[in-house]
């Protein structure tokens, strides 16, 4: 999905405004390698992040990608969008392992581990929980979320880079 990766002399990956560029392996691989640098306290999600974290991460970011800079903001929150799914996803799978993944400083992996203890996090867990669910917790509704793994704004996307690909070809036909 996305569009083919090109490079600058530099060896950066040229991000195509106009195609689904934030849908890339390589972008979204960028994303969460750049939130996982300098992890050096226990965030659960992006809101615990401060304004200085998140840039210092985009900025990481900004090193293996090059995009025009009147793009900056549009790249920026479609950062910011990506990041929030891939930090929470990876705050999980962190707090489910036994040990501190390479990425995390022993005392940000016992921190995250002591934050994920307090009531207050179990309690938000729990009606996270029974929001998937329907509205009581031993509720057993079948799921009527069959979109997979994409949220909907992105198979939305998706739909409308595909029908544009499909009228550019035609175009030249």
């Amino acid at each position: 999905m996305g569009s083919p990766v090109t490079y600058t002399e530099d060896n950066k990956i040229i991000i195509d405004i106009r195609g689904l560029w934030f849908n890339s392996k390589y972008v979204v691989r960028g994303v969460t390698a750049s939130t996982q640098q300098k992890m050096t306290r226990g965030i659960t999600c992006w809101s615990d992040a401060s304004e200085e974290e998140k840039e210092g991460w985009f900025n990481n970011f900004r090193q293996n990608f090059h995009w025009p800079k009147e793009q900056e903001r549009a790249v920026w929150e479609r950062y910011n969008y990506i990041g929030k799914k891939r930090l929470r996803d990876n705050m999980y799978k962190v707090s489910k392992r036994k040990k501190p993944p390479q990425f995390m400083e022993g005392t940000a992996y016992k921190e995250l581990m002591e934050k994920r203890d307090t009531p207050e996090f179990k309690e938000k867990s729990a009606r996270a929980a029974i929001n998937k669910r329907g509205w009581k917790k031993d509720a057993h509704i079948d799921s009527t979320h069959y979109g997979g793994s994409q949220s909907f704004y992105d198979r939305a996307m998706s739909n409308v880079h595909r029908i544009f690909n499909f009228i550019y070809k035609l175009d030249y036909v």
